[in-house]
Formats: structure tokens, sequence, C-alpha cells
């Protein structure tokens, strides 16, 4: 008996179902007889005495054992061979400067400045992809079969997807508070004191992961293939419709990555205008009267508004291509050949670029801030650090007229 015998019987079986050893439990006849219509089947190559049975073994074409060939040596495919390099580097790297930001500002008092709290709530994100995401990611693309188990299928999307919000959301609020600290000192204090940073820290780390709560609902292990004989675990995404998926993933890119982004872009441009302007000088003076010193605390400013800007260009241009390739994958979900290459090919190259973001923010700290750079310095070379060369913004004012003098200061780093 061959395949092509056994087609008539299936089709007019319909809904038919059986349970006995070595019959074919189906439900519904496929209109395109192909490959994939054998995973679609749950075939028992085993009959009541415990032997293969031949004949079905027959029944099915060559190309479906070379599929089974092709999924069982994938890993030696060039493209599986550059992934691997690529997600080790970057699972290293990744691991030792996101340790080393946190041991910066935990080791020396001067470095926990306000913007550098923010960025270790986000090198805190940075590391749990580190340290699960990338490893989960290769393991996927070293071995076909799924071997990780449904609660790592739930919580790797999870993990990965709350990094990011928590990454944008950090990313806004320094904007935020870059902004008043330029403009107005005075608020900036009030508006992100102590209590209310780590409330909003708080708040950043609560919203991106109810965000993406969904991801632990709709995200499980599939199996597949032929029972006895080859079976296949797939870690996917069961939606209760198409459109279910479109209108949440529209809605991750919009509040969580083009709406901060935006707002971003609009308070880093009022802070660009303020200290490059030709009457920035002027507005520095106004603060503190020593010349020198205003000078001093310009260039510092701008060295941090350079490094944070550098940090939200980086994560754009690491994660927009991602958000792009998975919005137009959920909006091209019927099988065909372009979708077939942009998922082999196309995805894993934006997956990677995606997950290297949180390798490549401690880099951006030690080239663009003085600070992260001389405390790496010191940390490795185990000396004492002093923070002589840190400026402190002083704002002296009145509350009112028959009131005393009090005074704001600022660290800048």
């Amino acid at each position: 008996m061959t395949a092509e015998t056994l087609i008539p019987t299936v089709v007019d079986a319909g809904n038919f179902s059986v349970n006995t050893p070595g019959d074919i439990i189906y439900q519904e006849a496929p209109t395109v007889w192909d490959d994939s219509f054998y995973w679609n089947m749950n075939i028992s190559f085993f009959d009541s005495s415990g032997k293969v049975n031949a004949e079905l073994l027959n029944m099915l074409p060559d190309s479906f054992f070379n599929t089974i060939k092709d999924d069982f040596y994938g890993r030696r495919e060039p493209m599986t061979i550059i992934l691997m390099v690529l997600y080790s580097a970057a699972f290293i790297s990744g691991l030792l400067g996101n340790i080393f930001v946190i041991a910066v500002v935990i080791q020396y008092q001067h470095m926990r400045t306000l913007t550098n709290v923010f960025l270790v709530s986000l090198t805190v994100g940075d590391l749990l992809v580190v340290l699960i995401c990338i490893p989960m990611t290769l393991g996927s693309y070293v071995y076909s079969d799924y071997i990780f188990g449904t609660f790592m299928c739930k919580l790797t999307p999870f993990l990965q997807g709350t990094a990011v919000a928590v990454s944008s959301l950090s990313l806004l609020s320094i904007s935020i508070n870059r902004y008043f600290a330029i403009h107005s000192p005075l608020k900036a204090k009030v508006l992100f004191s102590k209590n209310k940073i780590y409330l909003l820290l708080f708040l950043v780390w609560l919203v991106s992961l109810c965000s993406f709560i969904p991801q632990l609902v709709v995200c499980t292990v599939v199996t597949s293939g032929l029972q006895g004989v080859y079976e296949m675990h797939v870690c996917l995404e069961l939606w209760y419709s198409p459109v279910t998926k479109q209108i949440y993933s529209m809605f991750i890119f919009f509040v969580l990555f083009f709406i901060p982004l935006v707002a971003m872009l609009v308070t880093y441009t009022r802070i660009g205008y303020t200290l490059w302007r030709t009457e920035a000088r002027r507005f520095m003076e106004n603060s503190i009267t020593n010349k020198s010193q205003a000078e001093r605390i310009l260039r510092q400013r701008r060295r941090t508004v350079k490094m944070l800007v550098a940090v939200v260009m980086i994560f754009v241009f690491c994660w927009f291509p991602y958000y792009a390739v998975m919005i137009w994958l959920d909006f091209n979900m019927v099988l065909s050949e372009r979708t077939q290459f942009v998922n082999d090919y196309i995805y894993p190259i934006v997956l990677l670029l995606g997950l290297s973001n949180s390798t490549v923010n401690p880099v951006c700290y030690c080239f663009m801030s003085n600070g992260f750079r001389r405390a790496f310095l010191k940390l490795c070379c185990r000396q004492k650090l002093t923070s002589g060369k840190n400026v402190l913004l002083t704002v002296r004012f009145k509350s009112s007229d028959d009131s005393q003098i009090e005074s704001v200061v600022t660290a800048l780093s």
C-alpha cells in the first residue's frame, strides 16, 4: 500500500477516528496533500504485539523522512553556526557588562545619581534577558525539538517583553527628569524626590510585567509528529483568533515603544535646544557666578545628554526591526514562500539584534560617560576612586522675602 492509495480513504473518512493500534486518528481531511499533512496526524507504528507496522511505514514518501533528517541535523547549517557564535558572544559580553554596571553603582556612592538609578533598573532587565532569553533562544536554534518545557516556554517571551518595556519606560523617565533638571531644577527636586523615584521605578516594573501577562497564557508547548516514531515539540502562541494577536501586538508597539519614543524625541529636542543654543552660557551663569564652573557644568550636562540620546538611539535601532517584522508576520499568517523566508532567516537576525541591545548598553555607558569609565578602571585595578572631578550644581533661592536662603544641590556625573 502506498500513500497515494491512502488518499481516497482518508478523504472519505472525514471526521473518522479509531483508536486501535496502527489506525489513523484524524479529524479533518486536508485540501492539499503534502508533507505537512503527516504532522497533523497521530499515528502509532506499533501493532498490538509491540512490533513495528511496516505497512504503515511504507505509506510515507521519502520526502517525509528527509524532513526528519533535516530536523535532526539542522544544527549543521551555516545559519545555525553563525547564530551560535553571535549569541554566545552576546551572552558573555552582556553578562560581564551588566554585572559591571550594577557593581559600580553599588560600590561607589557618588555614582548613585538619579539617572544612574534608572539605568540600574534598565540594567536589571537587560541582565534577565542575558541570563534567560539569550540561552533559551540559542537552544531553540541549536536543537529543533523544544526540550525546555512549558514553564520556560511561557517565561522566556514574558521576560523578554518585560525587559524591553522596562527599558523603554526607564528611558522615558530619564528624559522627563533631564528635561525638568535643565529647565526647572527646583521643580525637578520636588517631582523626583527619593520616595517618588522608588514609586516611579515600582510603577515602571508593574506596568511592564502586567503588559506581558498574556504571554503567560497563550504560550504553550505543542506536540506534533508520528507517535512512536518521531515527535516534535514546538513553543507556540495559541491565540483565540488572529485578530486578537494583531490587536495585542499593535497595543504593545504603540503604548510601550512608539509613544515613549515620540515623548523622548520631544524632551531631548527641547533639552538640546537649551544646552546648545547661544544663550546656554547665560542660562548657566544665572545659577552660578563662577564662570569656569558654569562652563564645566555645561560640558557635563551636554555629555550626559549625549550619552542618554545615544542609549535611546541604540534602543530604537535594536528593537524597531524586531517590532516591524513581528507585526508584518502577524498580518501575513498565510503560509507562503515569502513568510517562510522571513520566519526562517529575517526573524532570527532581528531577534538577535534586539537581544543584543542588552549587551551594548554597558559599552555605551563606558565610552560616553567619564564617571562609568573611571569607575570601571578603578574597579578593575582595585584602587580608591575619588569623586573630585564630579560637579555639584547648587541653586540658592528664597521661598519668601523674609525667609532664609535655601539651596538645592544636584549631582552631575
